[in-house]
């Protein structure tokens, strides 16, 4: 009986079981380099010392606790500044809103003068059509006024004028409803 292998799911995956058993290539070593060392022969070692990487650690945790406290202490500030400005936030939310209202008034007001003009045009247009009557009647007034000159004056009879005075008294009258009450 044959067991069955897995099927796998990478690069080269298909190429079958014979591809499977056989050692993927390494790729070619290359010469290095060797750092220069000292005259006795030996290799120099590339380790750091104990006392440089604790240095390290021991500075780099200092930063990071001083980071922490400054971080602290600028979230105390902004705080306390937000806190301050906080009746500032307040009366510049009252300024805007009273500035919308004059917004609003000086709309209303513009509109109110746009009608009132409006209404002024037609008026003087009136008032042109007015005063051509006028004019008209003065014209008129003059020609009648001329020719009540050119008439001749009546010498005779009483120029004054009588007043007739009539004089109406209203009747008494004397009535109560039941719907009173008694006096």
């Amino acid at each position: 009986m044959t067991e069955a292998r897995p099927t796998l799911s990478f690069p080269g995956a298909g190429l079958g079981p014979a591809a499977l058993d056989r050692p993927a290539p390494r790729p070619e070593a290359r010469p290095v380099a060797r750092p220069a060392t000292k005259a006795t022969g030996r290799t120099a070692e590339k380790r750091i010392p104990l006392h440089v990487g604790v240095a390290f650690g021991i500075s780099a945790g200092v930063y990071a606790i001083s980071l922490a406290g400054v971080t602290s202490l600028q979230a105390e500030t902004e705080r306390a500044t937000a806190a301050e400005r906080a009746p500032v936030v307040g009366v510049v939310n009252e300024l805007t809103a009273a500035n919308d209202r004059l917004v609003q008034r000086l709309t209303g007001a513009a509109a109110r003068y746009d009608a009132t003009a409006t209404d002024y045009d037609a008026l003087t247009k009136g008032l042109a059509a007015y005063e051509a009557g006028l004019t008209g009647l003065a014209k008129s007034v003059q020609a009648i006024q001329g020719s009540s000159v050119a008439m001749p004056r009546f010498s005779g009879g009483s120029t004054s004028i009588t007043r007739t005075t009539i004089n109406v008294t209203q009747p008494a009258v004397h009535a109560t409803t039941g719907a009173s009450a008694k006096p």
